[in-house]
């Protein structure tokens, strides 16, 4: 049996956000149209061209992959539990 948060710890994140797509049987036109994101952004997203996307992007492209947007950024290094307990007391 795997264990997939292993598997994903050695996942750079281009390489996650287009195994997720492809797990969820979307093309990248398909994607873009859900996520209203540019096809040639989505691209560059995947191929690692952007290396630090916008988390307002990465928002964009999760919700319809299903990945819980806020584990992702825990896991990609953008939120700590420092800032997850900073952000737990603002909301």
């Amino acid at each position: 049996m795997w264990n997939f948060d292993i598997m994903f710890s050695y996942m750079e994140l281009h390489e996650r956000i287009k195994y997720e797509r492809k797990r969820a049987g979307l093309t990248l036109i398909r994607l873009s149209r859900l996520a209203n994101v540019s096809y040639g952004m989505l691209y560059r997203l995947e191929d690692g061209a952007i290396s630090q996307p916008n988390p307002a992007l990465l928002k964009a492209v999760l919700g319809p992959l299903g990945v819980e947007y806020r584990k992702f950024l825990e896991e990609y290094n953008y939120i700590n539990i420092d800032n997850n307990r900073i952000m737990n007391l603002i909301n």
